[in-house]
């Protein structure tokens, strides 16, 4: 057996529990939103729980433009160096902060718009993870680069259960 397919084998290992770890990860997060959800909305009226879908979506707008496919990119990268991980930090950062006050100066909009006036605290209060998620994920990029997908996979849905019992 030669040195290459050994080497080989190892990645098609790696890639075999990387994608096992990835969906668990998936259905985990999922199966979680789902329960979250389900109890949220036992727990919650109907206009309370719309509270919670207009903030969702001003969020997920928010972290799709914040990475604007620059991970991706990276991700891709052969052999990215430092300088390739600060840029994207900073660019991540930047932006970050960016919609991070853009929502909260139009959270008084957003909330006369939408006739939910308390909406406009919860916007400010939620979207400062904007700049807290920024911080981790050039980490992140590394992980993934590294194949690190079950370490990611247990620490993300930590993080989900965590955020979800804090959210009930």
């Amino acid at each position: 057996m030669t040195r290459s397919d050994d080497v080989s084998r190892r990645l098609g290992r790696k890639v075999l529990v990387g994608t096992a770890w990835s969906t668990v990860e998936r259905f985990g997060s999922l199966g979680l939103q789902f329960a979250v959800n389900l109890v949220l909305a036992r727990l919650l009226t109907p206009a309370e729980f719309a509270y919670v879908g207009v903030l969702a979506f001003f969020m997920s707008v928010s972290y799709v433009l914040i990475d604007g496919g620059f991970a991706t990119a990276l991700i891709q990268k052969q052999n990215p160096t430092r300088a390739d991980y600060s840029v994207i930090f900073i660019w991540n950062m930047a932006f970050a902060l960016f919609f991070y006050a853009l929502l909260f100066i139009t959270a008084p909009l957003i909330a006369s718009y939408v006739n939910m006036p308390l909406l406009e605290d919860i916007i400010k209060v939620f979207s400062l993870s904007l700049p807290l998620s920024a911080l981790s994920q050039v980490q992140i990029i590394r992980l993934r680069k590294e194949l690190a997908f079950g370490f990611m996979a247990v620490v993300n849905l930590g993080g989900y259960a965590a955020g979800g019992a804090l959210g009930i």
